[in-house]
């Protein structure tokens, strides 16, 4: 855990929700008492959004195994209010490769994962 904070902490420590808290297909389980239990296998699909200030994160709950495409940042989405300016990969110095489509951000699968876990992208909006 402690390796997994030192490369994407920027993604978590200070941030705030994003207008919505993510996309994907799992949803989280029940526990006995009814309430919500978040022990469920995610997919690369699943993505959670955080910010701070003029920087937004998407973080792909599990490592992607191919390229990597984000719905909710598509021209079209009624989320993503401003085109995407640039993206790049937490805890990593490789350029990616992207375009923003209108069903979605696609991202290139980079070369190297900077971890083995939940890996999240620095995406800025221009104006």
């Amino acid at each position: 855990m402690a390796a997994w904070i030192e490369v994407n902490g920027e993604a978590i420590y200070g941030t705030r929700q994003w207008k919505i808290f993510g996309e994907g297909p799992t949803r989280p389980g029940k526990n006995k008492f009814g309430g919500l239990v978040d022990t469920v296998g995610y997919k690369p699909e699943d993505i959670r959004f955080t910010t701070k200030g003029e920087t937004h994160y998407a973080l792909c709950m599990a490592v992607p195994v191919s390229d990597v495409k984000i719905v909710s940042l598509g021209k079209t989405a009624k989320y993503a209010d401003k085109p995407v300016a640039d993206v790049k990969l937490v805890g990593s110095d490789e350029k990616l490769e992207w375009k923003q489509e209108a069903e979605g951000l696609v991202i290139k699968k980079p070369a190297k994962w900077p971890c083995s876990h939940v890996v999240a992208f620095k995406v800025e909006f221009g104006k």
